[in-house]
């Protein structure tokens, strides 16, 4: 009894007031002098007490000491699951700094176990964009979840058709959504913004949305001004139609001439209007001629902007296939393609009611799929 008050005295204090870093220190000190017992009780105390208040670091460092006094003490299951009580709360922490020997194998294997469960990558759930304001800086949000944690989002831009890609980490902005804002000035600069967005958890996977490196989604821009083409259309309109309008004014002087040139008894004087006739009637053709050329060049300029096919996105509404799923598929594939191997050289020795592919697909947890 005496004992217990005497811890109780000592302990209390330490449990029920706010963990500083100084006490943190002392602490890991005890822990470290192999007062192992105490380091115990303390730890555990301290996490069950601070639940809420621990930092992340904090929690980290104190599950680490109560892992080695756990393994001191003879008591590997309970360091197992005080690690494993850690991970799920991070499943991301790679290693706790300081674990050595025993402690260190049952941590990794703590790790391992949480991993394992991690089925594949993170789901994004995004609404791509098709247009954006050059004046305006575009915002792209997702909304990204995983069995596990995600540990980072990051969208890839581009500004330039064949420029390399900006790497952007998205910020998280509560309910398992994430933000990133693009620069409006490149954008107004280069007219061109290319992206797609990326996904990684704890355990490498990595999920896609908005296309991808080899075919991201390329947004058309509002408000930014006529194209070239446009320029060069409306130009040539302008100046078709000027000339046809100077044909027809040649037009009226030839019929102006000939009228002259029926009341003229004068033969050097009628030579002279014929040859003005001639003359104002050819400019009249060429312009008519060639500005309805240049016309119909203007025209077809302005409307071909709009049979030009668009290029197609992949409908990437949510995520993409994730990178551990292929891997997976992969090594489904060559346990099929092994067993198929085994049932050939033993004669197909496999019941004929299993027989074949079905057998092998069984044997390494294969859900068949007609692909036809």
């Amino acid at each position: 009894m005496a004992s217990l008050a005497w811890w109780l005295w000592w302990s209390l204090p330490w449990m029920m007031a706010p963990l500083e870093s100084d006490a943190l220190e002392r602490y890991e000190k005890r822990c470290e002098d192999e007062q192992h017992a105490w380091c115990v009780q303390q730890g555990v105390a301290w996490l069950r007490s601070n639940d809420t208040t621990l930092s992340t670091t904090q929690r980290q460092r104190i599950t680490g000491r109560l892992a080695g006094a756990y393994v001191a003490l003879g008591r590997e299951k309970e360091a197992y699951a005080i690690v494993i009580e850690m991970l799920r709360r991070d499943a991301c922490v790679s290693m706790i700094p300081g674990l050595q020997g025993e402690a260190r194998r049952v941590f990794l294997a703590a790790r391992k176990r949480i991993l394992r469960g991690d089925a594949g990558g993170p789901m994004i759930s995004h609404t791509p964009m098709d247009t954006v304001t050059a004046l305006k800086e575009p915002v792209l949000t997702a909304k990204v979840t995983d069995d596990m944690k995600v540990l980072r989002v990051e969208a890839y831009v581009r500004y330039r058709p064949k420029a390399a890609w900006e790497r952007l980490s998205m910020e998280p902005i509560g309910e398992d959504r994430y933000r990133v804002g693009l620069s409006a000035e490149q954008i107004q600069q280069s007219k061109y913004v290319a992206y797609y967005i990326v996904a990684s958890d704890c355990a490498g996977n990595r999920s896609y949305a908005a296309g991808s490196e080899v075919s991201p989604r390329v947004l058309e821009l509002e408000g930014k001004g006529p194209s070239p083409l446009l320029i060069a259309g409306g130009a040539l309109i302008a100046v078709g139609a000027g000339l046809m309008i100077a044909g027809g004014v040649f037009f009226l002087r030839s019929n102006e001439g000939i009228e002259r040139w029926n009341n003229t008894i004068n033969l050097e004087e009628s030579e002279v209007i014929r040859e003005q006739i001639v003359l104002d009637y050819s400019l009249g053709w060429g312009g008519l001629s060639l500005g309805a050329l240049l016309f119909g060049a203007g025209v077809a300029m302005l409307v071909a902007p709009m049979f030009r096919p668009k290029p197609k996105d992949p409908d990437t509404s949510s995520t993409t296939t994730s990178e551990r799923n292929i891997t997976a598929s992969g090594r489904r594939s060559s346990c099929v393609s092994a067993h198929q191997h085994r049932n050939k050289a033993h004669g197909g020795a496999f019941p004929q009611s299993l027989g074949g592919v079905q057998t092998s697909a069984s044997l390494c947890g294969v859900r068949l799929i007609d692909l036809r």
